[in-house]
């Protein structure tokens, strides 16, 4: 689909930019779906290299999943800044 514009040329330089932007964003889902499905695999073998206890893996695993909910909250205030009420109509949609 090509976008439509007085200057052809600009239009198709917002095509790419929009598709530069998807493949980003897919790329950046995939890596941060990656890594929330890998500390499940890692835990048991951090707590055998290095002698963790169950209460140590627990602490681990809160502190990444802690660290993904900072990053969610700083995208959620991002897009507050951009869109104003954003929440609220994302969250009546579903």
């Amino acid at each position: 689909m090509r976008a439509l514009g007085a200057n052809g040329r600009k239009a198709d330089a917002r095509a790419v930019s929009r598709g530069r932007t998807l493949w980003t964003a897919c790329a950046a889902h995939a890596l941060h779906d990656g890594y929330t499905d890998l500390i499940y695999l890692l835990l048991p073998i951090w707590q055998a290299e290095f002698g963790l206890g169950y209460g140590a893996l627990a602490f681990l695993r809160g502190l990444a999943t802690a660290t993904m909910v900072q990053h969610w909250q700083r995208l959620v205030t991002c897009l507050q800044a951009i869109r104003p009420g954003w929440p609220d109509y994302a969250l009546r949609s579903w």
